[in-house]
C-alpha cells in the first residue's frame, strides 16, 4: 500500500504540483495525467493501478 498523508495535505501537494508544472511551462494534459499517475502510485494501492488501462480503453 501507499503513503498514508490526510486528504488535506494531499489536496495541498497535488495543487502545488500542478501550479509548479504549469508555472514551469508544460501542457495541461500532460500535467493533470501525469500527476494523476505519480500522486496514484505515490499514495495510492497497486491494485488502483488495474484502473487505468479501463479508463482508456473502454470495452
Amino acid at each position: 500500500m501507499g503513503l498514508e498523508i490526510g486528504i488535506g495535505w494531499l489536496t495541498v501537494w497535488m495543487f502545488s504540483s500542478l501550479i509548479f508544472l504549469l508555472l514551469l511551462g508544460l501542457p495541461l494534459a500532460f500535467v493533470t495525467g501525469g500527476l494523476g499517475v505519480v500522486f496514484l502510485f505515490v499514495f495510492g494501492d497497486l491494485r488502483m493501478l488495474h484502473i487505468l488501462p479501463s479508463r482508456i480503453f473502454p470495452f
